[in-house]
């Protein structure tokens, strides 16, 4: 049976991973995995459009039937 010391780590600290594939590579590869995509997070965050620029209104309340 094998240890698997990176859970027992994380239980320790009260964390949880932010991908977990399974892998049981070690030495960080869930690490090196996040990178592309917080890559592409912030590269859609930069390129997205506030709503003002995209021509989208105020929000306006119309007084509709609310229960």
């Amino acid at each position: 049976m094998r240890s698997d010391y990176s859970e027992i780590n994380r239980k320790g600290l009260g964390i949880t991973p932010v991908i977990y594939a399974g892998m049981r590579m070690g030495e960080g590869i869930g690490a090196v995995c996040l990178l592309p995509l917080l890559d592409m997070a912030q590269a859609l965050h930069n390129g997205s459009s506030a709503f003002s620029s995209a021509g989208v209104k105020q929000y306006e309340d119309l007084g509709g039937d609310r229960q």
